[in-house]
């Protein structure tokens, strides 16, 4: 593991070293935009490894605990994430698959990619993603121009049928569930309430604008980070997906120091 120390904010900086203190420390990563880079196909996305092995580090130290929060199937969460430790939490489908809570993937789905085969076909580089409890629209590599008119049209053909319509970076996701990564946190945080390890600090890392449900959801005493700049509920940010790793190392490091000696 690189020990190389990230340069954080003055704001960040004691941030994560009051997280670091606390009693009992949960931290909370979402998984494409911020474990794993933005990639132009949706299916190569990897975790970053220096990132991944610092999470499951940090997540081994004592009254330490650590999930991943994704949009994904947790099927598919779990085969990007090699070796995953089972202290490591993986909640998929923004939280509608929680532990032993799997999904197949609804009828509704098939429906939402019938009715958009047609729309995916006129717009070349737009992609159908099905999952247990959504249909996500990917139009990164559609033409620059073309782009908004292609998630218009995904909206105007399914928006109506769908319980909820959510936009993403470059992808729009039609659901027939409802789900938030706000409420998965939160129940998560209740279930180890409820075994006695309820956490006194929450970490949560995301990119996207659908982790600003999970952002919403923190304390006073928990910390927030968005990664990249436009507006968020999270209180504290870094630039980029790179930069997610030291931040890793640097809660590592310090939350090591704090738990030494248990």
């Amino acid at each position: 593991m690189r020990t190389r120390e990230p340069r954080l904010s003055t704001g960040l900086e004691y941030a994560l070293r009051h997280a670091a203190e606390a009693e009992r420390l949960l931290v909370a990563f979402d998984f494409d935009g911020t474990l794993s880079p933005i990639v132009s196909n949706y299916e190569t996305a990897a975790p970053d490894a220096d990132a991944l092995e610092t999470l499951y580090a940090l997540a081994a130290l004592p009254r330490t605990r650590a999930i991943v929060i994704s949009g994904r199937a947790r099927e598919d969460l779990e085969g990007r994430l090699e070796n995953c430790p089972d202290d490591v939490e993986l909640i998929g489908s923004h939280g509608a698959e929680f532990g032993s809570d799997q999904h197949e993937t609804l009828p509704a789905v098939e429906g939402f990619a019938s009715a958009l085969e047609g729309i995916a076909e006129r717009f070349p580089g737009a992609r159908l993603e099905r999952k247990p409890i959504s249909l996500a629209f990917h139009f990164r590599n559609v033409t620059d121009g073309l782009q908004e008119e292609a998630r218009a049209e995904a909206i105007e053909r399914v928006g109506d049928s769908a319980v909820a319509v959510k936009d993403g970076k470059k992808v729009v996701e039609f659901f027939a569930l409802q789900a938030d990564k706000g409420t998965a946190l939160q129940r998560y945080r209740e279930a180890a309430a409820a075994g006695g390890e309820s956490p006194t600090v929450t970490v949560y890392v995301g990119d996207d604008v659908t982790d600003e449900a999970a952002f919403e959801a923190l304390g006073p005493e928990d910390v927030g980070i968005r990664v990249g700049d436009g507006p968020s509920a999270a209180r504290h940010s870094i630039e980029m997906q790179e930069e997610v790793a030291p931040l890793l190392r640097r809660l590592h490091r310090l939350r090591s120091e704090v738990t030494a000696a248990d």
